[in-house]
């Protein structure tokens, strides 16, 4: 059935306002704890993340150490082929950070892999704390397929 322009017409609701939003109207946080990853190309990712100020509040306590004393670290596993648990990672590599930083993007240095990223500090003594644990992504395969003997499309003329 096609819609001619009067049955599209009287569908719509014509006392219903249109609410627009100036870009000063969003939040710039929405006060949450998260941290996603996702793929730039196949050796880089996109990170960003947001800590919520209860967890900024609560972690001198916890841990006796003011939140913005220690650095701010990115931590990147490589969790290819394992069911990851948190500490049987492949690899691992650390990103220092800025505090006042929301995203980074992450070399990996590699292709066709999987990952996980965790944000969090190290203390003093040299543990590192976890805040928030990621997504995990496989980055994109690097190149042009090496299946060559597969047929995708065939013309007859």
């Amino acid at each position: 059935m096609t819609l001619t322009k009067e049955n599209l017409s009287s569908k719509l609701n014509k006392s219903e306002k249109v609410i627009c939003y100036k870009d000063s109207d969003l939040p710039q946080t929405y006060n949450d704890t998260k941290i996603v990853i996702l793929p730039k190309d196949p050796t880089w990712i996109y990170a960003y993340w947001e800590i919520s100020t209860h967890i900024i509040e609560e972690f001198p306590n916890k841990y006796g150490e003011p939140f913005n004393a220690l650095s701010l670290v990115l931590r990147v596993y490589d969790i290819s082929y394992i069911n990851f648990n948190g500490f049987n990672a492949n690899k691992y590599f650390d990103v220092k950070v800025y505090h006042n930083t929301l995203s980074w993007y992450i070399n990996l240095g590699e292709y066709n892999r999987s990952w996980c990223v965790d944000l969090g500090y190290f203390l003093k003594d040299g543990k590192f704390i976890t805040i928030v644990r990621s997504n995990t992504l496989v980055s994109p395969r690097y190149g042009v397929s090496d299946i060559t003997e597969v047929q995708w499309a065939s013309c007859k003329i």
